[in-house]
């Protein structure tokens, strides 16, 4: 197998991390968000969704973050 037949293949195995990691995300805040509304605390789920803005900004700013790193170094 060539190199790039092995770089086509890296790209494609990294390009679908990041939808699978966020339909993961996605089913874990949902049972959250159901344990809430079951156990009588839907009232909360508002500090889900704050959490889940934090961490959004937290990775856009990782992102940006790690992008000027790398812009630096080259």
């Amino acid at each position: 197998m060539d190199a790039k037949k092995r770089a086509e293949g890296h790209i494609i195995d990294s390009a679908t991390i990041l939808p699978r990691e966020g339909f993961e995300a996605l089913l874990v805040f949902a049972a959250l968000i159901a344990f809430l509304r079951k156990a009588g605390q839907s009232d909360k789920g508002k500090y889900l969704l704050a959490a889940q803005g934090v961490l959004l900004a937290a990775a856009v700013v990782a992102l940006v973050w790690s992008w000027k790193n790398k812009q630096a170094q080259n």
